[in-house]
């Protein structure tokens, strides 16, 4: 028996190996799938008694149970990852073929981006979780150059929602080109922590595009993501 037990321990152990050599270049191989479980199991049976096997029949019993198991969530998980992909996949479908139907809609969107048509000022707003001891507003071009800079008390810091107009000059006092935009903010509180700020934009879509990353909708003549929008009125 003692040789029986020896043989397969020395087997069980070969095939691990061999398993886990085959399996080192994905990340998924860490864990048995159920066709290795099973190999495994077969590989033990052949190196005992039939009429004795190593640990009992109860042993035995139990390895074909946790092989059910294993086999029967590996089943569930692929189902649910089917179900996850025909869910995401009829969003996005009745996304994008309602969207056009939004046009003129009034619309609040959690998005940075703004459009400066070169003469009426831009806009925007932010949300701050607490009031702001310091704050700035950098707003950027298309290249990413800041073309002008707010900071506290020119701009709102109280908690809550606040919005801002930049009038659509740069740091030397002359009209910026007319252009995409972006706001980016930085602040911290009262107690000199980072500040968590939610930017937004609120206007009308005039239009909508659909782009190789995503649908996107024109507010203010920039343009913003489709999911980022938050609210949606007449």
């Amino acid at each position: 028996m003692a040789d029986a037990v020896t043989t397969t321990s020395s087997v069980t152990q070969k095939l691990f190996d061999e398993l886990g050599t085959k399996n080192t270049t994905t990340a998924a191989a860490k864990d048995l799938d159920k066709n290795a479980f099973l190999k495994l199991m077969m590989e033990q049976m052949k190196s005992q008694d039939p009429t004795s096997p190593s640990g009992g029949f109860e042993q035995m019993a139990a390895q074909l149970a946790q092989y059910s198991s294993l086999e029967q969530m590996q089943n569930m998980n692929t189902n649910l990852e089917k179900l996850i992909t025909m869910n995401t996949t009829l969003s996005a479908t009745m996304s994008q073929s309602t969207l056009p139907s939004m046009i003129g809609k009034q619309v609040k969107a959690n998005s940075n981006a703004i459009s400066f048509d070169g003469a009426s000022g831009v806009p925007f707003g932010y949300n701050l979780q607490f009031p702001a001891k310091t704050l700035k507003i950098d707003i950027k071009n298309e290249s990413g150059v800041i073309v002008r800079s707010y900071t506290a008390p020119y701009i709102p810091v109280k908690s809550g929602d606040n919005t801002f107009l930049w009038d659509g000059k740069d740091n030397n006092g002359k009209t910026a080109e007319a252009g995409n935009y972006t706001f980016v903010m930085s602040g911290t509180d009262m107690q000199d922590t980072d500040l968590t700020i939610s930017p937004s934009v609120t206007g009308k879509i005039t239009g909508v595009r659909y782009k190789e990353s995503g649908p996107v909708v024109i507010i203010n003549g920039a343009e913003v993501p489709a999911g980022s929008i938050v609210e949606l009125s007449n």
